[in-house]
């Protein structure tokens, strides 16, 4: 098992097969979602490699249209994707949270979402 950082080299054999980009859920130390699925015993071997993109506070947009759309945009192409089974992706969190998307200073008399 391994959950490779953003630039690191794959080692040999150890190929990663699931491609998370994504922010804090993804990179909180330790206790965080990838690594509880690295983790679950019902994952096979060669699905407990992970490639991690993403930073802790990034923004979705960032992720299609800034900074980080690069790295993203180069994991997405033939050559490389050929490795992945799957994409996890976890974001806009903080666009709700930061620019109060969804969110109302008093929720008590909503009756839905």
């Amino acid at each position: 098992m391994h959950i490779y950082q953003p630039k690191e080299d794959w080692i040999p054999g150890e190929f990663a097969s699931l491609l998370a980009i994504g922010d804090s859920w993804f990179w909180y130390p330790k206790n965080n979602i990838l690594q509880a699925l690295a983790e679950h015993p019902r994952l096979k071997d060669p699905f407990r490699n992970i490639q991690m993109l993403g930073y802790n506070g990034a923004k979705l947009e960032q992720y299609v249209f800034g900074k980080y759309a690069k790295q993203f945009t180069h994991e997405l192409r033939p050559i490389n994707r050929k490795h992945y089974s799957a994409v996890l992706i976890s974001g806009a969190g903080n666009d709700a949270v930061d620019y109060r998307l969804g969110l109302f200073k008093n929720c008590s008399a909503a009756s839905g979402p």
